[in-house]
């Protein structure tokens, strides 16, 4: 199936684009509750629509052969896989699944499943409000700052000097 471009017009309603390198175990959890969210969805609003890209960055593992069975679980229509041969970092793998996406809303989401899915209905929410029709650009940002309390037991210095340097960074450019 050819990929759409972002520059065309959306046909459907969220792309979920989700980078992945040597992610075959870790990849099927948060695919289950990604898909089980976004069916349930579906069949709660028969007409939102959508489709997943999981970007293969170089992946040397079975991280495409795991990601191809939900293509063919769910269609390629709604799931839909991209294999980068040379591993491009995470940035070039979003940056490619983004620009193949034909949503109207475009969502990132990392493979580990740290972020749950039924979070996602907040940042629509969040984007709803700012948008004011589809024409407009709008950009929310999920952030887990508020779970600090709960991870900083597992957390080294260096990683939590870190979190707040990257907290900050994003208050200042972004906030």
């Amino acid at each position: 199936h050819k990929f759409q471009s972002i520059n065309e017009d959306p046909t459907i309603d969220l792309s979920v684009v989700i980078p992945a390198y040597e992610e075959e175990k870790r990849l099927p959890v948060m695919l289950e509750e990604c898909m089980e969210y976004l069916e349930n969805r579906m069949k709660a609003d028969p007409n939102f629509s959508y489709e997943v890209i999981v970007v293969s960055d170089g992946s040397k593992d079975k991280t495409v052969e795991v990601a191809l069975e939900y293509s063919k679980k769910y269609t390629c229509e709604k799931f839909r896989v991209l294999e980068l041969i040379e591993n491009r970092g995470k940035g070039g793998a979003v940056r490619l699944g983004m620009m193949s996406s034909r949503g109207r809303f475009l969502l990132f989401a990392d493979a580990d499943g740290a972020t749950k899915f039924a979070d996602y209905s907040a940042l629509e929410r969040s984007l709803l409000k700012i948008a004011k029709d589809w024409k407009e650009n709008a950009l929310t940002i999920g952030s887990r700052a508020h779970l600090e309390q709960d991870a900083i037991a597992q957390r080294s210095i260096f990683r939590t000097v870190l979190m707040h340097g990257f907290h900050t960074l994003v208050w200042f450019f972004a906030v």
